[in-house]
């Protein structure tokens, strides 16, 4: 046993059973560390909940029977729609959908293309993952390790093709920038704190305003996937018609 919490026992074997593989020593002692806290957490949360509700505001069998029925529905809705065949999408559909929502016009707001890792002030990790992610060879070869050592509780972003608007990073991490439109190896490592975090960021490109050549791939994957779930949409609509009229005329319902 590794974890007591309100009478409900952790045993190493449950946390190495999620534990990624491949993790040298030090990083299996973190993992299992901050997979002890989350669990912790969760126990004395429940047990808060389990003190403070009444029986019947912990009674949820109605919304559980909701839950189920939704989940059986929406498990027909993909069965009848995972052939990605019957929804093709041209390119001529995903130029019209991006014109009509102004996704080919210019953007007149900074862009950029960045890393980062955002840490506690007194993580161990900063060290390791300052190594992987400020070395170029070893950040672009080694994004799998960058995600096991962050797992769920470190939060990180290691895209290299999406662009992203400045005034949206700056709320979230501080990033000021200085000689904007000239990334170089003096500028492009940026290793910065606050009251709460330790920060590790890397600067890969800079754009004063976004047109559509910064439009990432991924982008114009989003804008596919929009098109055929719409037409996936129009098709579950068609097929619940269908099956009612089918109803209907076999008198399984009546109006």
């Amino acid at each position: 046993m590794i974890a007591e919490a309100f009478g409900n026992k952790l045993y190493l074997s449950e946390a190495v059973e999620v534990m990624p593989k491949g993790l040298n020593h030090q990083d299996s002692v973190d993992f299992i560390d901050r997979y002890i806290q989350q669990w912790s957490t969760e126990k004395i949360v429940l047990h808060e909940a389990a003190k403070t509700l009444s029986l019947s505001e912990k009674n949820f069998a109605e919304e559980l029977n909701r839950l189920k029925t939704q989940l059986l529905i929406n498990a027909y809705y993909e069965k009848i729609t995972e052939d990605t065949s019957l929804f093709p999408v041209t390119k001529a559909e995903i130029r019209n959908f991006m014109e009509l929502y102004g996704m080919n016009e210019d953007t007149e707001k900074e862009i950029v293309k960045l890393n980062y890792v955002k840490l506690s002030l007194n993580s161990k990790l900063i060290p390791q993952i300052k190594s992987i992610l400020f070395d170029e060879t070893k950040r672009v070869s080694e994004k799998k390790t960058i995600e096991k050592l962050c797992g769920d509780s470190i939060e990180y972003f290691i895209e290299d093709e999406k662009w992203l608007y400045l005034d949206d990073i700056e709320i979230e991490i501080p990033l000021h920038l200085n000689e904007k439109g000239s990334i170089t190896d003096e500028n492009r490592y940026i290793e910065t704190k606050d009251k709460q975090y330790h920060y590790l960021i890397v600067l890969l490109d800079y754009r004063e305003k976004q047109t559509t050549h910064e439009l990432s791939p991924s982008e114009y994957d989003n804008v596919r996937s929009m098109i055929q779930q719409q037409k996936k949409n129009k098709y579950i609509r068609k097929k619940i018609d269908q099956l009612y009229q089918e109803a209907i005329a076999q008198k399984k319902i009546s109006n």
